[in-house]
Protein backbone atom coordinates (compact mmCIF):
# COMPACT_ATOMS: atom_id res chain seq x y z
CA UNK A 1 0.00 0.00 0.00
CA UNK A 2 1.44 3.37 -0.69
CA UNK A 3 0.48 4.52 2.77
CA UNK A 4 -0.42 2.98 6.15
CA UNK A 5 -3.77 2.76 7.17
CA UNK A 6 -3.56 4.77 10.52
CA UNK A 7 -1.91 7.24 8.05
CA UNK A 8 -5.54 8.54 7.19
CA UNK A 9 -5.35 12.09 8.66
CA UNK A 10 -2.85 12.95 5.93
CA UNK A 11 -3.94 11.16 3.31
CA UNK A 12 -3.66 12.58 -0.07
CA UNK A 13 -6.28 12.01 -2.74
CA UNK A 14 -3.83 9.88 -5.34
CA UNK A 15 -0.74 8.00 -4.19
CA UNK A 16 1.43 5.53 -6.01
CA UNK A 17 3.76 2.97 -5.10
CA UNK A 18 6.45 1.29 -6.92
CA UNK A 19 8.20 -2.22 -6.00
CA UNK A 20 10.53 -3.39 -8.48
CA UNK A 21 11.39 -7.08 -6.96
CA UNK A 22 14.73 -9.00 -7.39
CA UNK A 23 13.42 -11.61 -9.60
CA UNK A 24 12.89 -8.60 -12.18
CA UNK A 25 8.97 -8.27 -11.55
CA UNK A 26 7.31 -4.96 -10.54
CA UNK A 27 3.96 -3.99 -8.61
CA UNK A 28 2.11 -1.13 -8.71
CA UNK A 29 0.26 0.23 -6.01
CA UNK A 30 -1.90 2.77 -6.39
CA UNK A 31 -4.62 4.50 -4.01
CA UNK A 32 -7.02 7.08 -5.21
CA UNK A 33 -9.63 8.63 -2.94
CA UNK A 34 -13.61 7.60 -4.23
CA UNK A 35 -14.26 11.73 -3.66
CA UNK A 36 -12.21 12.63 -6.82
CA UNK A 37 -12.86 9.61 -8.72
CA UNK A 38 -14.85 7.24 -9.20
CA UNK A 39 -14.21 3.19 -10.36
CA UNK A 40 -14.78 3.55 -14.13
CA UNK A 41 -12.32 6.73 -13.88
CA UNK A 42 -9.66 5.29 -12.19
CA UNK A 43 -9.38 2.46 -14.71
CA UNK A 44 -9.76 4.94 -17.61
CA UNK A 45 -6.49 6.45 -15.95
CA UNK A 46 -4.64 3.86 -15.10
CA UNK A 47 -4.90 2.67 -18.76
CA UNK A 48 -3.72 6.01 -20.38
CA UNK A 49 -0.67 6.01 -17.80
CA UNK A 50 0.19 2.68 -19.09
CA UNK A 51 -0.03 3.59 -22.42
CA UNK A 52 2.01 6.74 -22.21
CA UNK A 53 4.27 4.95 -20.15
CA UNK A 54 4.96 2.30 -22.95
CA UNK A 55 5.17 5.37 -25.50
CA UNK A 56 1.85 4.17 -26.85
CA UNK A 57 0.36 7.66 -27.89
CA UNK A 58 -2.04 6.18 -30.99
CA UNK A 59 -4.14 4.32 -27.67
CA UNK A 60 -4.21 7.45 -25.46
CA UNK A 61 -7.93 8.84 -26.04
CA UNK A 62 -8.81 12.00 -24.18
CA UNK A 63 -11.01 12.05 -20.74
CA UNK A 64 -14.28 13.73 -21.56
CA UNK A 65 -15.60 14.87 -17.63
CA UNK A 66 -18.92 15.25 -18.72
CA UNK A 67 -21.30 13.24 -16.55
CA UNK A 68 -22.31 15.66 -14.42
CA UNK A 69 -23.73 17.72 -17.24
CA UNK A 70 -25.52 14.60 -18.09
CA UNK A 71 -26.61 13.87 -14.42
CA UNK A 72 -26.20 16.92 -12.14
CA UNK A 73 -25.46 16.82 -8.52
CA UNK A 74 -27.99 17.29 -5.61
CA UNK A 75 -27.29 19.64 -3.01
CA UNK A 76 -28.17 17.82 0.26
CA UNK A 77 -27.09 20.33 2.30
CA UNK A 78 -25.31 17.58 4.70
CA UNK A 79 -22.09 18.03 6.78
CA UNK A 80 -19.73 15.40 6.44
CA UNK A 81 -16.66 14.62 7.95
CA UNK A 82 -14.64 11.94 5.65
CA UNK A 83 -12.25 11.11 8.36
CA UNK A 84 -14.72 9.44 10.62
CA UNK A 85 -15.11 5.44 10.23
CA UNK A 86 -13.12 5.58 7.48
CA UNK A 87 -11.52 2.18 8.63
CA UNK A 88 -14.31 0.72 9.90
CA UNK A 89 -15.06 -1.81 7.17
CA UNK A 90 -11.50 -1.98 5.57
CA UNK A 91 -9.77 -5.13 4.54
CA UNK A 92 -6.63 -5.39 2.97
CA UNK A 93 -4.87 -8.68 2.35
CA UNK A 94 -1.22 -9.19 0.59
CA UNK A 95 0.48 -12.55 -0.15
CA UNK A 96 3.55 -13.58 -0.75
CA UNK A 97 4.53 -16.52 -2.67
CA UNK A 98 7.98 -19.05 -2.07
CA UNK A 99 9.70 -18.12 -5.51
CA UNK A 100 10.67 -21.98 -5.69
CA UNK A 101 7.09 -23.59 -5.12
CA UNK A 102 5.83 -21.18 -7.84
CA UNK A 103 8.16 -22.72 -9.62
CA UNK A 104 7.53 -26.19 -9.23
CA UNK A 105 3.54 -25.35 -9.65
CA UNK A 106 4.35 -23.83 -12.96
CA UNK A 107 6.52 -27.10 -14.37
CA UNK A 108 3.26 -29.25 -12.97
CA UNK A 109 1.16 -27.33 -15.45
CA UNK A 110 3.61 -26.72 -18.27
CA UNK A 111 2.49 -29.67 -19.76
CA UNK A 112 -1.42 -28.41 -19.85
CA UNK A 113 -2.35 -29.54 -24.20
CA UNK A 114 -4.15 -26.13 -24.25
CA UNK A 115 -0.92 -23.87 -23.59
CA UNK A 116 1.10 -23.28 -26.38
CA UNK A 117 3.49 -21.99 -24.18
CA UNK A 118 3.91 -22.46 -19.93
CA UNK A 119 1.85 -20.75 -17.76
CA UNK A 120 2.83 -17.19 -16.47
CA UNK A 121 3.20 -16.77 -12.48
CA UNK A 122 0.13 -15.38 -12.23
CA UNK A 123 -2.19 -17.94 -14.40
CA UNK A 124 -0.51 -20.72 -12.07
CA UNK A 125 -1.51 -19.40 -9.09
CA UNK A 126 -4.93 -18.77 -10.61
CA UNK A 127 -4.82 -22.04 -11.68
CA UNK A 128 -3.95 -24.03 -8.08
CA UNK A 129 -6.55 -21.79 -6.08
CA UNK A 130 -8.95 -23.10 -8.64
CA UNK A 131 -8.05 -27.24 -8.44
CA UNK A 132 -7.95 -26.06 -4.14
CA UNK A 133 -11.38 -24.92 -4.61
CA UNK A 134 -12.72 -27.81 -6.65
CA UNK A 135 -11.00 -30.21 -3.85
CA UNK A 136 -12.97 -28.27 -1.01
CA UNK A 137 -16.22 -28.96 -3.02
CA UNK A 138 -15.97 -32.27 -3.61
CA UNK A 139 -14.84 -33.26 -0.38
CA UNK A 140 -17.86 -31.87 1.50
Amino acid sequence: MPFELEDITNLLPFRVQLNIFQCGGFGIGQCISYKIVDGLLYFMFSKIWVAIACGDKANVNPLEFISSTLFPPKDFNIAYDGGVGITKDMVIKRFVFDAFQVENLQERYAHNIYLKKGPTRVETLCMESVCEGYKGLYQE
